[in-house]
């Protein structure tokens, strides 16, 4: 198994080279198998740099295709992916140096070390740290406590309380503990929760009195990393275009499951949006308004209406434009900052191919320039077939009208980078696989290996 032997390697290169580590959570059936999404490993802070380089080196010699390195003020994210018969492996590794929240410490990474233990060929806390981490952790983020770990906690706090009780106190002071403690003791896990507040107070003061200059510059890199990766994120986005019937929908759905897996994330961290970022309303809902309850786009004779004017049609246009740029920057942008994967079913692209559907009625030459200024999906896919296939699914338009989309499509294809065409005629499994793959491409970083 590709999984069990990269870890392998990871681990004996940690051995040889002297460095300290430890795997913190979900590490059960590895190095076989990954039971959580990402692997989250503590690693001393005097390697974290040479760290880059034992990453590198184990991609190469497995032969990994891309990599994607995400930095954080707490940790650093490293994404391998492997191409193999339109087959993706993907390899999620996330280093810690200390655990923290927000720039606040509330477990030294050399604690953890201190006393970490071996579990089969590699290391893990001692369960005590363990215990705490998996409590303090999700609390601090979310608010909850992940029910896949309330056993293991309430059951290792219970057996190590004093020990527990230490770690308590150190991260946020003994007032606090003492209100805490019963409720572990009891196992009312659920009751730790109300206290967030305050342990997020006391947690930032009990810093400000420990470690005053290295709090205040976790802090500050905590803040400074965020803002860049609010400006700066990979954009996970793509968009996927084609005229009705070339099976969009469908292809969306088996995209979503498949980067799940591919991604080491959740369904809810894969947002679909319909044709525009929709911050404005339509503009039939606008003009009637609000009682307008339909979605403009949506409907089944997309050309039932005729045309509006020029001065209507500019209006129009420039309508939707704002919601594409500013409804990007308030609704879109965000989301890959928190590593969200953004879909569009649909974009911009059909006031180009398709303008009578938004009422359009303008010379080529001003949609497309208009285009130009907008943000662009990393990759647009552009689903194609054949025009009296695509007609049989679905027979919105006429055969004709279908011809016409298409052949303008291609011409998009053929004139932008970031299109791609793929054969919507093949299984929908493997269309999936081809577009995954191409996408991983536009998004990562090659590792330049020689196959």
């Amino acid at each position: 198994m590709l999984l069990r032997d990269c870890l392998n390697y990871l681990f004996r290169e940690y051995e040889r080279l002297g460095v300290q580590y430890c795997i913190l959570r979900n590490y059960e059936k590895l190095p076989e198998e990954n039971i959580g999404a990402d692997i989250d490993m503590l690693i001393e802070r005097k390697a974290f740099k040479m760290n880059y380089e034992i990453i590198l080196k184990m991609a190469t010699h497995y032969n990994f295709h891309y990599i994607n390195v995400i930095k954080r003020q707490y940790m650093t994210r490293y994404f391998l992916f492997k191409f193999k018969d339109n087959n993706i492996f993907s390899l999620a590794l996330d280093f810690h140096q200390d655990e923290e929240w927000k720039g606040a410490i509330y477990l030294c990474g050399e604690e953890i070390l201190s006393g970490e233990r071996q579990f089969k060929n590699f290391y893990i806390p001692s369960p005590t740290q363990e215990a705490f981490i998996s409590w303090l952790s999700p609390l601090l983020s979310g608010g909850l406590i992940k029910d896949k770990y309330r056993y293991a906690i309430l059951s290792n706090a219970q057996k190590g309380m004093e020990t527990f009780s230490k770690l308590c106190i150190n991260a946020f002071g003994e007032k606090l503990t003492q209100q805490l403690t019963p409720f572990f003791e009891s196992g009312k896990l659920d009751e730790t929760v109300k206290f967030r507040k305050k342990i997020i107070f006391s947690l930032y003061l009990n810093n400000v009195k420990k470690r005053t200059i290295k709090f205040l510059s976790n802090l500050a890199l905590f803040y400074l990393h965020e803002i860049k990766l609010r400006l700066f994120a990979t954009r996970y986005f793509l968009s996927i275009i084609g005229p009705d019937g070339t099976g969009k929908t469908t292809i969306i759905n088996a995209l979503t499951d498949l980067f799940v897996d591919v991604f080491k994330t959740k369904h809810s961290n894969i947002c679909v949006f319909h044709f525009r970022p929709l911050l404005l309303p339509n503009l039939k809902k606008l003009f009637s308004l609000g009682r307008h309850k339909g979605i403009e786009e949506d409907f089944t004779k997309p050309h039932r209406a005729k045309p509006s004017g020029v001065i209507l049609s500019i209006f129009r246009l420039l309508y939707y434009f704002i919601d594409y740029t500013i409804g990007y920057l308030i609704k879109v942008k965000p989301l890959f900052a928190r590593n969200k994967i953004v879909i569009f079913d649909r974009y911009y692209y059909d006031f180009i191919v398709d303008p009578a559907r938004a009422r359009i009625k303008l010379p080529k030459i001003i949609p497309i320039t208009l285009m130009k200024l907008l943000p662009m999906p990393a990759i647009v896919i552009f689903l194609d077939n054949k025009a009296e296939i695509i007609y049989k699914r679905k027979q919105e338009l006429p055969i004709e009208e279908i011809s016409r989309q298409l052949v303008e499509y291609n011409n998009l294809t053929y004139k932008y980078s970031c299109f791609y065409k793929v054969d919507s005629s093949k299984a929908v499994s493997e269309i999936a696989k081809e577009i995954a793959c191409e996408f991983v491409k536009r998004i990562t970083s090659p590792l330049n290996i020689t196959q």
